[in-house]
C-alpha cells in the first residue's frame, strides 16, 4: 500500500513537498482514469477516505482498504476524466506531505464537477527508499 518516488533520478525528492504532491497526484488520477478501484492500492490498513457531495455536512469514512475499494466500487467513477486546476503542497510532521488538489471531475455522461481533494501522504516505514502510502483523503464536490 505506497507509491515509490521515480522523478528523473533525483535523490532529493522527498525533501520537496511540491515534487512528491506532483509524483503522487499525477499517478493517482491516472489510475482513477483506468481503474477507480485500483486507487486503493494507495491506502493502508489504517488509511481513512471520504467522497462528499457539495451538501452533505458529514460524512463517515471508510477505513483500511478493503472498506475503501468498497467506497469508491459505490461511486461510479467509471470513465471519468479530471481536469486539475491546482496543487498545493506542504511538508508536514515525521515527513509526511499535505497536499490540496483543486479541479473538474468529468464523467462523460454529465457535466464537470468542480473538486476539491485533500490527502496526506505518510512515509512508509521503510528508510532506504523514497516511499509514501495515503494514511487519509477527504474528498468533496463543490457546486
Amino acid at each position: 500500500p505506497e507509491f515509490s518516488l521515480t522523478m528523473n533520478g533525483r535523490s532529493d525528492v522527498e525533501d520537496d513537498p511540491f515534487a512528491v504532491g506532483v509524483s503522487f497526484v499525477r499517478g493517482y488520477y491516472d489510475q482513477l482514469h483506468s481503474d477507480p478501484t485500483g486507487i486503493a492500492k494507495y491506502f493502508a490498513s489504517n488509511s481513512s477516505f471520504t467522497h462528499s457531495e457539495s451538501d452533505c455536512h458529514f460524512q463517515k469514512a471508510a477505513r483500511g482498504q478493503e472498506e475503501i475499494r468498497a467506497a469508491i466500487s459505490s461511486l461510479g467513477l467509471e470513465d471519468v476524466q479530471t481536469d486539475i486546476k491546482s496543487i498545493d503542497c506542504q511538508s508536514s510532521l515525521h515527513g509526511a506531505v499535505l497536499i490540496l488538489v483543486n479541479g473538474f471531475l468529468i464523467p462523460t455522461s454529465q457535466g464537470p464537477r468542480k473538486f476539491v481533494q485533500t490527502f496526506l501522504l505518510g512515509k512508509s516505514g521503510q528508510r532506504d527508499r523514497k516511499s509514501f502510502f495515503v494514511a487519509n483523503s477527504c474528498f468533496r464536490y463543490l457546486e
